[in-house]
C-alpha cells in the first residue's frame, strides 16, 4: 500500500533538501521539516521587528516623494544610479529597509535633508 500526501510546494521543497542531506527516516525528515519551519517563523518575525523600526524614516520618505511631485521610480533610478528594484522598495516599505547609501541617494534626489535622514536611519539601526 502506497500513500500519498500532498504538500504545499515549501514543504515538498524542505523534503527534497532533507532526502538530499541523506536523511531517509520519516522521523529525520519530519524533524528537518519542523526545523526549518521553526528558523524561517523566527527570521520573519525579526524581520518586522526591525522593519517597524525603520518605519518612521520610510513615511517620511514617501512624503519626501509625494512633495517632489511624486517622481517614477525609473526616473529616481536613472538620476540616481541605482537599481529601480532598491527604488521601489524603498518607497514601498514593505519588505525591507533601504541601505544608508540608497537612502542618501534618493533624499538627495528629491531634494531631502540628508543628514536628518541620516540621522534618523542611524537611530532606527541601533
Amino acid at each position: 500500500m502506497e500513500l500519498r500526501i500532498d504538500l504545499p510546494d515549501e514543504l515538498a521543497g524542505e523534503l527534497a533538501a532533507a532526502a538530499e542531506a541523506q536523511l531517509r527516516t520519516p522521523e529525520a525528515q519530519a524533524a528537518w521539516i519542523l526545523r526549518s519551519a521553526l528558523k524561517n517563523a523566527a527570521n520573519g518575525a525579526g524581520r518586522q521587528q526591525r522593519l517597524a523600526r525603520y518605519q518612521p524614516v520610510l513615511k517620511e520618505l514617501r512624503e519626501l516623494h509625494l512633495q517632489a511631485g511624486k517622481p517614477s521610480i525609473r526616473d529616481i533610478a536613472e538620476r540616481t544610479g541605482l537599481g529601480r528594484g532598491p527604488v521601489h522598495l524603498a518607497l514601498s516599505g514593505t519588505v525591507s529597509a533601504p541601505s544608508l547609501r540608497t537612502l542618501d541617494a534618493m533624499v538627495r534626489d528629491l531634494g531631502g535633508d540628508t543628514e536628518h535622514f541620516r540621522a534618523m536611519w542611524i537611530e532606527a539601526n541601533r
